[in-house]
């Protein structure tokens, strides 16, 4: 007991009190100087990282192999489409009522049809609002031919994932084979595909695929108040390629800019915040301020890059991003029973 109270008169020593609060604010300065650095567009040793992707004589020297924009034509997929403006937020008030419109996307949800429908009782979906689907819709999940009725049945909008991509390939192969009808096909007379991909290309109806071959592999949003032009992939873009030449198979499943592997969201945000101050004079060709909204990699939500996967299949989380009048932002997830071991 003596010995506590002796610790106890010496933190309350004035010379001691003094020294712990010294300490405490450097501290406090050291961590604001390192958060300063971190949120800084880039640091200058950094920059040349940022432009190369960027650099228009370096893009012309690269082989077709090197190059993401000299994009094959994909007869079977449509490679951009514009939102209909009237989607767009907006806000309405009277004196009896108000009436709002919201942009609510729906990260990865692979088939995972009862959890979406917990989170659109969670965010109180309304007719007015408008959902699009950020790709991944299918497949993996227990449940995809009700996410895709789901979908259809809300008169959402979506892009294409890989996920789409392939099922939809493989069924396009299968019904080629005059094989889509048939499960008592030899497995020596098919190609190599994973048996699940297989069954869920068959199990589509005409209809879902037929929407699902709909969404395009870029969904162009237009201007929202403080993000710029919004755009909808699922996987990335490359910042120097001009969206009418992105390279679809990258967009629908890139994770890094195809130069020194250069996480691609990391170039675009400090690509828009050098933009936004006026730091790049004069500034590289079709580079405007964009905030990029994809699923595909990770949850992680930057200025002007919002990653919404958050592994809802693996157990993990399904994610909604609710933009409202005003550019005004809010994310709301619920938790995924875990269908598929990581």
């Amino acid at each position: 007991m003596a010995r506590l109270a002796w610790i106890i008169s010496l933190l309350m020593a004035p010379i001691v009190k003094r020294s712990l609060l010294g300490s405490a604010a450097s501290l406090m300065l050291l961590y604001m100087a390192w958060e300063f650095y971190m949120l800084q567009p880039s640091s200058l040793e950094e920059y040349p990282v940022i432009f190369e992707p960027l650099n228009m004589e370096i893009l012309g020297s690269l082989s077709d192999w090197e190059m993401p924009n000299r994009r094959p034509e994909f007869s079977d997929l449509p490679a951009m489409k514009t939102l209909d403006p009237a989607f767009l937020p907006d806000y309405e008030q009277s004196f009896f009522s108000f009436r709002r419109r919201r942009l609510v996307f729906i990260g990865d949800v692979h088939g995972c049809f009862d959890e979406l429908e917990e989170l659109l009782r969670k965010i109180s979906l309304t007719r007015r609002d408008h959902l699009i689907f950020t790709g991944d819709m299918i497949n993996k999940g227990p449940q995809s031919g009700k996410v895709v009725d789901l979908a259809r049945q809300l008169g959402a909008s979506c892009v294409q994932g890989n996920h789409e991509d392939r099922i939809l390939l493989i069924r396009t192969d299968l019904q080629s084979r005059g094989i889509l009808d048939s499960g008592s096909v030899n497995a020596y007379d098919l190609p190599a595909y994973d048996w699940n991909d297989r069954q869920l290309a068959r199990s589509l109806a005409d209809d879902q695929a037929a929407w699902l071959q709909e969404c395009p592999a870029i969904l162009k949003i237009g201007q929202v108040k403080d993000m710029g032009e919004v755009v909808v992939v699922h996987g990335g873009l490359h910042p120097a390629v001009p969206l009418e030449q992105q390279e679809l198979t990258s967009v629908m499943s890139t994770k890094t800019t195809f130069y020194r592997a250069f996480p691609w969201f990391r170039v675009y945000n400090q690509l828009n915040m050098l933009l936004l101050q006026g730091s790049i004079v004069p500034a590289p060709p079709y580079t405007n301020l964009t905030t990029v909204i994809y699923g595909g990699q990770s949850f992680e939500i930057r200025q002007y890059t919002k990653g919404l996967n958050s592994g809802c299949v693996h157990g993990g989380d399904l994610t909604a991003l609710i933009i409202e009048d005003g550019g005004k932002s809010q994310v709301v997830q619920v938790r995924c029973k875990k269908h598929v071991q990581s």
